[in-house]
């Protein structure tokens, strides 16, 4: 399954993000304009191309 998350950058959709990936989705797009980030999780996460 491949899920496209918008504004997975900012807290809630981390948030979102994390849980995803917690329950084992790892296919997931994220989309989101880096305007206000939670930087802290944005640079932790693992990216594939």
């Amino acid at each position: 399954m491949r899920i496209v998350l918008t504004g997975g950058a900012g807290f809630i959709g981390s948030c979102i993000l994390w849980r995803l990936n917690k329950i084992g989705i790892d296919n997931i797009l994220v989309v989101d304009r880096m305007d206000d980030t939670y930087k802290s999780f944005v640079f932790s996460a693992q990216y594939s191309f």
